[in-house]
């Protein structure tokens, strides 16, 4: 059963109906654009629900604004701009489902091992401009192309593999402490790394596929 959410006196039927609004109110700005009086108020709403509300408030809003993710350029996040001139990004998802060691964990794995999936998917390029999804069979160019693992041995259960050869829990994982303008979350213990490392370099089967192979083809071949 879905749960109310309420964001200020604003009501939602549920946590779903309360990311949506949120992201439309993200989407109808471009980056460094300020975000209108109405939807800041709502927003300023949102972030006194954030984790670490404190620390992204510091010394009091100003404004708001949406900015592309620097790192990867895939994502766009809310930014907050404080009265003494500082700025911070947050996570309107962190604001309405909570904080959650778990993901974090899940996230930092992954960029871990983001060199090697980024090194199969140019090497699977070379002297090529497509190649075939290994889902639907259609051409796919190197922009809409994503890099998937093959089934049985997905990233879910190379995570849980990992685990339990360590002898660990995610929650066991060292991950980087909440910091302004954070946008990822990393490993520190360095026998950590090199182990997950090794551990997916040896393990995973990778495969390229096109953005039309959605998750639900994927998961119809993990039956």
């Amino acid at each position: 059963m879905a749960k109310p959410v309420a964001i200020g006196e604003r009501p939602f039927p549920s946590q779903k109906a309360a990311l949506a609004f949120a992201r439309e109110i993200r989407d109808r700005y471009g980056d460094g654009e300020r975000i209108a009086p109405a939807d800041a108020a709502f927003l300023e709403d949102l972030l006194r629900l954030h984790p670490e509300a404190d620390q992204k408030i510091g010394k009091g809003v100003a404004s708001f604004s949406v900015q592309t993710d620097p790192v990867f350029g895939t994502t766009r996040h809310f930014v907050v701009h404080r009265q003494d001139g500082s700025s911070t990004d947050f996570s309107f998802k962190s604001c309405i489902e909570g904080s959650s060691a778990r993901r974090d964990a899940l996230s930092a794995l992954r960029e871990a091992v983001a060199d090697q999936i980024t090194g199969f998917k140019n090497e699977a390029f070379v002297g090529k401009t497509e190649v075939l999804c290994a889902v639907r069979g259609v051409p796919t160019g190197f922009r809409d192309a994503h890099v998937d693992h093959i089934p049985p041995r997905t990233y879910s259960a190379l995570v849980t593999g990992w685990l339990r050869r360590e002898g660990i829990d995610l929650e066991d994982i060292a991950v980087t402490p909440p910091a302004d303008n954070q946008y990822l979350t990393t490993m520190t213990d360095e026998e950590q790394i090199k182990s997950w490392q090794q551990f997916h370099h040896t393990y995973a089967k990778l495969r390229v596929v096109c953005s039309g192979a959605n998750l639900s083809d994927v998961r119809r071949q993990q039956r």
